[in-house]
């Protein structure tokens, strides 16, 4: 991906992303039998999670993921918020990606 020129970088970045979040919406609904409601709300909140705490401390993803699997747990859909915690990891990493390219760093 170094060759590449930094739009169309990005655009392969965000259509990751974006087939990612398809397939946790996927398996959520037809796997584990999780109202669609339910995991299109989800699945805002954790958008919505990887921006406001892109510029944390490591350790703070590391507690905002133990938290999710422990709410999983609670409400026994541990499955899915463990889905959940995946796809905030690499909404996380994926958006790490983007911001080295716009400061001008190297990946």
């Amino acid at each position: 991906m170094r060759g590449m020129k930094k739009g169309k970088r990005n655009i392969l970045l965000l259509f990751l992303v974006i087939a990612a979040a398809i397939a946790v919406m996927l398996v959520s609904i037809l796997a584990l039998r999780v109202p669609a409601s339910v995991v299109c709300a989800i699945m805002l909140i954790e958008a919505a999670l990887v921006l406001c705490m892109r510029n944390v401390p490591v350790w703070l993803h590391g507690l905002l993921m133990i938290g999710q699997v422990v709410a999983g747990v609670a409400v026994r859909n541990t499955m899915f918020m463990i889905l959940c915690a995946v796809f905030y990891l690499f909404g996380i990493l994926m958006l790490d990606l983007t911001k080295d390219e716009r400061k001008g760093g190297a990946a």
